[in-house]
């Protein structure tokens, strides 16, 4: 298997902002201890985390205005068999 995008459903924009954050590792037990990958900030970016069979996601959402928050309702990690 290999993991290819990220791709999620979001409303962003001015102040507000999204960054998924991806790690992977051999067996479910070793996320834990993985490494996270570099921020992706746009839905359709590749998975930057190495190839192995697990795979986890982090979401970070963010504002510079308390007024204003940014949504997010769905995330999709694309892959291909190998």
């Amino acid at each position: 298997m290999q993991w290819q995008t990220l791709s999620w459903d979001a409303a962003t924009g001015g102040s507000t902002n999204a960054c998924v954050r991806t790690r992977t590792a051999d067996l479910a037990e070793q996320l834990n201890t993985a490494i996270w990958s570099n921020c992706a900030l746009s839905s359709g970016s590749a998975v930057m985390s190495a190839q192995r069979r697990w795979v986890q996601y982090q979401l970070e959402l963010a504002t510079s205005d308390p007024a204003v928050s940014p949504i997010f309702s769905e995330i999709r990690i694309s892959y291909g068999l190998t």
